[in-house]
């Protein structure tokens, strides 16, 4: 049997100290597998760099994002600048290490690699650290990590590219928008539309600085200012009826990268074709307004001149003829002595009957057709008329005119503004229970402004606009269309017991007269 020799305390110290280290190394490389996997799930490898013999030294993760599996593929730094980074990208980084050289200091540097197999990928490399120095503080190794962006590279490249086309379609349809509150403009001319079009057409294009454009309808040219042709250009045209009536074109005046159609995206392309039809629908539809304004002024002049027709027949027959048969009514009697006092005072009836008469037919041709009109002027005609309707209607009509008597308007625009203001009126006299009236009739360039108010009981516009239609009755709708062939605005505001006040303006072209104001207050 061998001696056995009991273990001495410094034995056992070392035993536990040797327990102790292989725990440790353990645990360091418990935490470097973590670090690892880590690293893994991060996409994040690190770097260090011996600044004394240049050596470079990369982590697994960061050989496994740049593709390498030889561990010695890179034994300098010079070696994975000119191995992996882009062309494009390798001044910008020899910069960068030419400042961690100088100044060990940087910034976090975003670029891309190319992979041995051709791949390239995007990654962020952030601001070196220094890990040792040497006895004069002077850095020797510095490190870093390295982060594989190219997933969330290519994820902000793909929405980057949706808002650019969500970008292009919200500019398209600002155009389209564009054009139909342009044609919802009242009043507008054609011309005016189709101006406004051109300007609408620049910004909804790629490359809006150096787009212009332009629409030809007919004989007629409408283009942005500095308008110039070129090669690069997309055309389309304009159908109406079925008909070539124009086109829409569109100019690059520089040249741009070829895309789908030149330097014109396909949606450009659909864009155009768009504006031009609904071009074509906003001229038919302009050509049938013209033609039904046309047709309803046609009417208003038939109408007019029958009423003139009419008028004068009961002035000069019917009211002659009656006040011919009341003469002889008051001369009947004459000689006659012995005629008793109840048929003299029913003859004296008879006269006075005949004379209500022919005031009656006296007032229907004025209303008919205002005489004054044609010898007094629309002013100094709607003076009159205010002021018999104060005397016959018990309530006071503060008239005022001012700037009338500077232009001379066509007859269609003095009838129909009288007309305005006789409806008023009457729709005052027969709803409005009102007994002071204000009208204010004035001339400001280029529109004249008509404003009829009463202090009367009021009333729902829009309930009362639906069940004059239903009911058939003319009235405030009379108004609104006689506004609308002298291609004006009116506005009517009304509230229960609180009065109406009516807002017309229509357009006028100015022919200087003479310049006065006039005011009436009844």
């Amino acid at each position: 049997m061998k001696n056995y020799k009991m273990p001495t305390n410094k034995d056992k110290d070392s035993t536990d100290k040797f327990a102790d280290l292989h725990k440790l190394v353990d645990a360091l490389m418990d935490r470097e597998a973590a670090l690892k996997q880590a690293q893994r799930l991060a996409q994040v490898g690190s770097w260090e760099w011996n600044l004394i013999d240049n050596s470079f030294q990369m982590s697994d993760e960061m050989f496994r994002i740049y593709g390498v599996k030889r561990r010695s593929y890179f034994d300098n730094i010079q070696t994975l600048i000119d191995e992996t980074i882009h062309p494009d990208d390798k001044e910008m980084i020899i910069k960068a290490v030419k400042i961690v050289v100088a100044e060990c200091a940087g910034e976090p540097l975003t670029h891309r690699i190319i992979r041995p197999n051709g791949e390239i990928r995007w990654v962020v490399a952030t601001r070196p650290e220094v890990r040792r120095t040497d006895k004069d503080g002077k850095p020797e190794v510095m490190m870093g990590v390295v982060q594989d962006i190219t997933d969330r590279k290519q994820v902000e490249e793909t929405l980057q590219k949706r808002t650019c086309e969500l970008d292009d379609r919200i500019k398209e349809l600002n155009c389209l928008y564009g054009m139909s509150r342009l044609i919802e403009k009242p009043n507008i001319s054609l011309e005016k539309i189709l101006q406004g079009i051109v300007d609408l057409i620049p910004p909804a294009w790629q490359y809006p600085e150096i787009t212009c454009a332009r629409i030809t309808l007919e004989n007629q040219k409408f283009r942005n200012k500095n308008f110039r042709e070129s090669i690069w250009k997309q055309t389309s045209n304009i159908i109406v009826h079925g008909k070539l009536v124009g086109t829409v074109e569109v100019y690059y005046k520089e040249e741009r990268p070829s895309i789908d159609e030149g330097p014109f995206w396909k949606e450009e392309r659909r864009l155009i074709i768009a504006i031009a039809e609904r071009l074509g629908r906003i001229v038919e539809r302009w050509q049938y307004e013209e033609h039904i304004h046309y047709l309803s002024q046609e009417q208003i002049k038939i109408q007019e001149s029958e009423r003139h027709r009419i008028a004068r027949d009961l002035h000069d027959k019917v009211a002659q003829d009656i006040s011919t048969s009341k003469i002889l009514t008051e001369t009947l009697l004459d000689n006659q002595p012995n005629v008793s006092n109840e048929i003299r005072q029913k003859v004296l009836e008879m006269s006075i009957l005949l004379q209500k008469s022919i005031k009656s037919v006296r007032d229907l041709a004025y209303d008919l057709r205002p005489s004054g009109l044609d010898q007094l002027g629309l002013v100094q005609t709607v003076y009159q008329y205010c002021e018999d309707f104060s005397e016959q209607n018990d309530a006071n009509v503060d008239f005022f005119s001012a700037g009338m008597d500077k232009i001379q308007l066509h007859f269609d625009t003095e009838i129909n503004l009288f007309r305005l203001i006789q409806e008023g009126l009457n729709n005052i006299k027969k709803h409005a229970d009102a007994d002071q009236i204000t009208i204010r009739l004035v001339a400001s360039s280029p529109n004249i402004i008509l404003r009829i108010e009463d202090n009367g009981k009021g009333f729902d516009v829009e309930g009362s606009l639906i069940k004059a239609l239903n009911e058939k009755r003319m009235g405030l709708k009379s108004m609104e269309e006689r506004v609308s062939l002298l291609k004006g605005n009116i506005k009517i505001q009304s509230r229960l017991m609180k009065g109406t006040k009516i807002f017309i303006e229509v357009p006028y072209k100015n022919r200087k007269k003479g310049s006065n104001e006039k005011h009436i207050d009844h």
